[in-house]
């Protein structure tokens, strides 16, 4: 198993509160399994041609040892589990977020996904 981590009216009691119910601390997330047929379409489907996402023989003879999701199908799946999160919200709600991918994903692995709420701030830029 890999490990990651990170039109609705809202109430506010005043302009640099938190949506009512959102926290600091909040975790969320959801299981995601990569298969070699998802890695494989997602790569083709974003026009990734690196043989790492598409050729078992060449990825086995790569370092990794095994066909590996690219990152941004990661990122990806992680940014899947942030709306089911935002919707008692808004939308634009989490416009932005920071990841640092720990390992490779492997065909085959499931995958926990958790993001956690670790600053809540107003984003004029973004009207939030």
């Amino acid at each position: 198993m890999s490990r990651f981590w990170d039109s609705m009216a809202i109430e506010r009691s005043s302009a640099r509160d938190a949506p009512r119910g959102m926290r600091i601390g909040d975790r969320f997330g959801k299981e995601v399994a990569f298969t070699e047929d998802s890695i494989r379409q997602f790569a083709t489907y974003v026009g990734d041609s690196n043989p790492l996402h598409h050729d078992q023989a060449a990825a086995a003879a790569s370092s990794f040892g095994w066909l590996i999701a690219s990152g941004i199908q990661t990122f990806s799946m992680m940014l899947a589990a942030v709306p089911d999160y935002l919707r008692p919200w808004r939308p634009n709600v989490g416009l932005e977020a920071s990841v640092r991918l720990l390992q490779p994903v492997r065909a085959g692995d499931r995958a926990h996904i958790e993001w956690e709420v670790t600053d809540i701030a107003d984003a004029p830029k973004l009207k939030g």
